[in-house]
């Protein structure tokens, strides 16, 4: 289903851009 794999990829940038605007609280970053 190209929909929910659309979906999952929102999700993982939006998560991303949550922890970059937290300030980078932890220097390592989690490639996804």
């Amino acid at each position: 289903i190209p929909r929910l794999r659309i979906l999952l990829l929102r999700i993982s940038s939006l998560l991303v851009v949550l922890r970059l605007a937290k300030g980078e609280e932890s220097s390592y970053a989690t490639p996804l």
